[in-house]
């Protein structure tokens, strides 16, 4: 750990740390370095402690490496080595408020900050300059694009469960403003990811694999995890590469890309029975808009939710498939459930909490 932190030292730059995200349980460090890096180097992120009460980087960390753990475990299953690529960040440690790495970080962070409670986890690779300017032009002109594309720390958010005009029905005021000044953490619709030919139904085989696997071989309920699109790992980096599937998306817009799965600060373990689906369907359902949806009124959204639940049937009972009669029902229940409860919120013209509290959150990224 000692020797590992050194990226984030003076040894490796004079230049300052640049806060590149701001989450609700602390804020995200990172070198900034535009163009080429040495592809036998990973780049490493710290995350500082410092959001809303309740949040807990010891725990966060312990679901990681529980994540970590389980995909060591199975490397070597038919889950891993099939389907589309779908990366987790590898964790390199915690810092404490007393750990001996602080004295040599704090010389490139703000002036007055004190140590604290941190993470220091691999850098997911930044969209490269060309996707940066394509998303600026096609959606945010007034953006400044030179100024996205040295950012050099932009990925893009997949949202195949919300198109931009859904956000702005739930305004009950009228049209969301447009307001946008970064491609950090770039929030891409399903109507954006179709308008780009990019593969929806195949992101849409790689979330149904990677919940399968969460649900079913690490009993995570994914509860506010984020899937983004970025770079797939450097051939010359040497790391122990966890993720799951193998094969990289293809599109003439992004060219070769791959999924990455963060954020699981909210994640709760969950039991293999009829009470862990429903934990397991609230989460769903609060983290609405990354998932396809059994939609009552569009055509090509009910289309892509059939291939989603599809797969994830298919997934899990290959995953489930060894163990007793009783697990094994479990994945059905589970979209049983997810089903009836989008169809009352349609019937009812309500919107669960999660919607609603997304909505408000993300308003003006529409």
């Amino acid at each position: 750990m000692e020797r590992g932190i050194t990226q984030l030292t003076p040894d490796h730059s004079q230049l300052p740390l640049q806060k590149i995200g701001q989450g609700y349980c602390g804020t995200v460090w990172a070198n900034l370095e535009p163009g080429q890096v040495n592809a036998d180097v990973y780049r490493l992120v710290l995350k500082s402690e410092g959001g809303r009460p309740g949040c807990s980087l010891p725990y966060e960390l312990e679901i990681h490496e529980h994540l970590l753990g389980t995909l060591r475990m199975n490397r070597d299953s038919d889950i891993a080595k099939s389907g589309f690529r779908v990366n987790i960040p590898f964790c390199l440690g915690f810092l404490d408020q007393n750990s001996r790495s602080w004295p040599r970080i704090l010389p490139r962070l703000p002036s007055g900050f004190k140590p604290c409670k941190a993470l220091v986890n691999e850098k997911i690779p930044s969209m490269p300059g060309q996707i940066r300017t394509l998303l600026s032009r096609a959606y945010h002109p007034q953006v400044d694009s030179t100024a996205s594309i040295e950012d050099d720390h932009c990925l893009v958010q997949v949202y195949l469960g919300c198109r931009r005009h859904h956000l702005q029905e739930v305004e009950s005021s009228g049209p969301v403003r447009l307001s946008v000044s970064s491609l950090r953490d770039f929030p891409l619709h399903i109507d954006q990811i179709e308008e780009l030919g990019l593969p929806a139904k195949d992101y849409a085989t790689a979330m149904a694999d990677t919940l399968a696997f969460l649900y079913w071989t690490a009993k995570v309920d994914a509860d506010g995890v984020k899937f983004v699109l970025a770079p797939r790992r450097t051939a010359g980096v040497i790391v122990s590469n966890p993720g799951i599937g193998c094969f990289a998306f293809e599109s003439e817009a992004f060219g070769q890309h791959v999924m990455w799965v963060l954020d699981f600060d909210s994640c709760r373990k969950m039991t293999t029975n009829e009470a862990g689906v429903i934990q397991a369907a609230r989460s769903f359902l609060r983290n609405y808009p990354c998932y396809p949806q059994p939609s009552c009124s569009d055509a090509a959204d009910s289309q892509l939710w059939e291939i989603f639940r599809s797969r994830f049937l298919e997934t899990s009972r290959r995953i489930l498939s060894g163990h007793d009669a009783s697990p094994q029902g479990l994945p059905a229940m589970l979209m049983e459930e997810i089903v009836r409860a989008w169809r009352q919120v349609c019937c009812n013209s309500e919107l669960p909490e999660g919607i609603v509290a997304w909505a408000s959150a993300n308003s003006e990224l529409v």
